[in-house]
């Protein structure tokens, strides 16, 4: 039991030319580089926090799908520490899972990524590295990643991670049996973490120094490190840490063959894992659970409690799970007087043993002809190297002619390459000449179409003001005539009631004919017109105000009644459904970008459930225009829409043309 014990610590736990090109390209990628907004790593990191917050609920998938989302945006800006910190993200996400192939795998790649981050991230993929190997059983392989991530900690001094480092390997040498050794780094991990009162990292360590006071048979001091250990779970309300901590108290019982103690302590790990599904931690109580009913005579119980425990090591596929399952089906069928079955579990525990040394003994040899041939390989380099510098002594000794061979040679390929960048110089050139011909061929249609869009709203609005609205006033104008005309006495009170009525038709009238058709556009920019807007729908129990950051600029009509129209149309879902009190209209321009922002203090929806087609529409008119619209909002913390478009194409033929200049 305790060699299982000690196994599920960390499972669970050339010419002119080119040269001018090639600085050109350099200083473009540098610049590149220098513009990368710092939006985009705030969303990577919005994006993993998200993921977090999942994984914590244990919303394993939801968890990923947002690790997957950050890891594709940080290789799409080439934010090579996000990728790095995604990868191990998900590695998380696959550990609970019992994925450990695919973690090795994911592990493998952070590593690559975060040798080209810096030293710390690629001590922190090191580990992860190892956690992989730990759980799949590969103990050399995970001695061998934690070993390079404390190197590289105490390298560069840092402490905190050397706690952790120092753990994880303690824990693998305890694995192969030296529990005093494993028990000198988990102290010595144990007072770092105290140092720098990291209450986490002093729980982790001594989960380690349990199992190895347990190896050296010290009951005492395991039952102190336990309670210890199970207090500070307790109080940093960690779930993970609950459950080892009652594994380690029920394992130190069934050493003491107390095992009705035992019992209860692994009940209540199983308590705990009612609300923190986890299959390596529901292993190892399962196994627990089904030792101490074997040693209490509870057959029927042992029995249930082994099949769940074989049924998990199947799960995550993990063949070390395997070995003391077997062990234990053997020693409950014997007592079951089933010498089928247990003869079966004996032969199934042997054979397994035996391929498992077959397959460490094998990944040591593979490893010794690895580092054979890697010193092999450098040898012929030498060689190489030797037999090169003999050539460049005897070339040196050549005349002169040869050397003036080379030069021309050089020369006539120089000046192959010349023509060779030139001609894919002018193939991409061509490319974007085709490629922006389209994109304005495009907008010209898009445009076309809002132009006959808001011509028809024209004509409406035309149709409204002097046709409904000249009905209204001669109607008026009749109902006067007639007051005066005839006496109705006590009837005053109710043709001023008409009048009225009428009088709000006709204001209402006014206001479709103005909405349909903005005569402000005529007159003012888009900013003087949102301004107005803006004033003339706030009321007593709505205060939308309007902001706007950088220099007035003249912008084609057409824009700026899309703009305007998207304006209204999230300032009218704000009134209709958000139960705001106060609504801010935001735009701003720098360097031709104009960013708009609506953002409102209401109640908010849940985004599954309230993008309806309104927003659908605002998002797809936003791309038409070359542009990007988002929407964040929660129950409770009211909405933002950002939107943001490259006004270059939209600005007037003056305005353009002094930009230029």
């Amino acid at each position: 039991m305790r060699a299982l014990s000690s196994l599920f610590l960390q499972v669970l736990l050339s010419n002119s030319r080119s040269i001018m090109l090639l600085l050109f390209l350099l200083m473009a990628c540098r610049i590149s580089f220098a513009q990368m907004s710092a939006n985009d790593t705030l969303r990577v990191q919005k994006l993993l926090q998200l993921g977090q917050d999942e994984l914590y609920k244990d919303s394993l998938e939801a968890a990923e799908t947002y690790f997957l989302e950050a890891g594709k945006h940080s290789k799409r800006i080439g934010y090579k520490r996000g990728v790095a910190t995604c990868l191990r993200s998900r590695i998380q996400v696959l550990d609970r899972q019992g994925r450990y192939a695919e973690g090795v795998a994911l592990a493998l790649q952070a590593v690559e990524v975060s040798k080209k981050v810096d030293q710390k991230d690629l001590a922190r993929s090191y580990n992860f590295l190892g956690n992989m190997y730990h759980s799949q059983g590969d103990v050399t392989a995970a001695s061998t990643a934690y070993l390079s991530a404390l190197k590289i900690a105490q390298r560069i001094g840092d402490v905190p991670n050397q706690r952790m480092y120092g753990t994880n390997l303690a824990t693998v040498i305890g694995e192969i049996g030296d529990y005093e050794k494993s028990f000198s780094y988990a102290h010595e991990a144990y007072q770092l973490a105290r140092q720098t009162q990291d209450s986490l990292g002093m729980a982790k360590c001594l989960t380690t120094m349990v199992q190895s006071q347990l190896g050296l048979s010290n009951y005492d001091a395991a039952s102190k490190y336990s309670l210890e250990q199970l207090q500070l779970a307790k109080k940093l309300a960690d779930p993970a840490l609950q459950i080892l901590a009652y594994f380690n108290l029920g394992d130190l019982e069934i050493e003491r063959k107390r095992y009705s103690d035992a019992l209860t302590y692994y009940h209540q790990g199983l308590q705990v894992l009612e609300n923190y599904p986890s299959p390596g931690h529901e292993f190892a109580i399962s196994m627990g659970i089904s030792t101490a009913c074997l040693k209490l005579g509870k057959l029927s119980q042992a029995e249930n409690y082994f099949k769940r425990s074989i049924a998990l090591a199947q799960q995550v596929n993990a063949p070390l799970f395997l070995k003391p399952v077997y062990q234990l089906g053997y020693e409950l069928y014997e007592k079951k007087n089933n010498p089928q079955l247990a003869l079966d579990y004996h032969k199934k525990y042997g054979a397994l043993n035996d391929s498992l040394v077959s397959a460490e003994t094998q990944q040591s040899i593979q490893r010794m002809e690895i580092e054979y041939q890697t010193a092999q390989k450098e040898m012929e380099i030498a060689q190489q190297k030797l037999v090169l510098a003999q050539n460049n002594l005897e070339i040196e000794k050549r005349n002169r002619l040869i050397y003036l061979s080379l030069a021309v040679v050089l020369i006539l390929l120089s000046v192959v390459i010349a023509f060779y960048m030139r001609y894919r110089e002018k193939q991409k050139t061509n490319a974007q000449i085709l490629q922006v011909l389209k994109q304005e061929s495009e907008l010209k249609a898009l445009m076309a179409m809002i132009e006959g869009e808001e011509k028809e709203r024209s004509r409406l609005a035309r149709e409204l003001h002097d046709g409904v609205g000249g009905i209204l006033s001669a109607a008026k104008m009749h109902l006067s005539v007639l007051q005066s005309e005839v006496d109705w006495a006590g009837q005053t009170d109710k043709f001023q009631h008409t009048s009225s009525m009428l009088d709000a038709a006709a204001r209402e009238v006014r206001s479709i004919a103005h909405n349909l058709s903005p005569e402000m556009f005529l007159l003012y920019e888009l900013d003087e017109a949102l301004s107005n807007f803006c004033r003339s729908v706030s009321n007593a129990y709505l205060q939308v105000d309007f902001y706007y950051l950088g220099e007035s600029i003249r912008l084609k009509n057409s824009f700026k009644l899309v703009l305007y129209r998207m304006v209204q149309e999230l300032i009218n879902n704000i009134i209709k459904h958000a139960d705001a009190t106060q609504a801010l209209v935001q735009l701003s321009l720098h360097d031709n970008v104009l960013q708009l922002t609506v953002e409102d203090n209401g109640k908010g929806f849940e985004m599954a459930e309230g993008k309806g087609i309104g927003l659908a529409n605002l998002q797809a008119r936003a791309k038409e225009m070359h542009g990007e619209l988002t929407v964040e909002t929660s129950p409770g913390n009211g909405t933002t829409v950002y939107a943001e478009f490259d006004i270059t194409p939209f600005l007037e033929k003056d305005t353009a043309e002094t930009i230029a200049v």
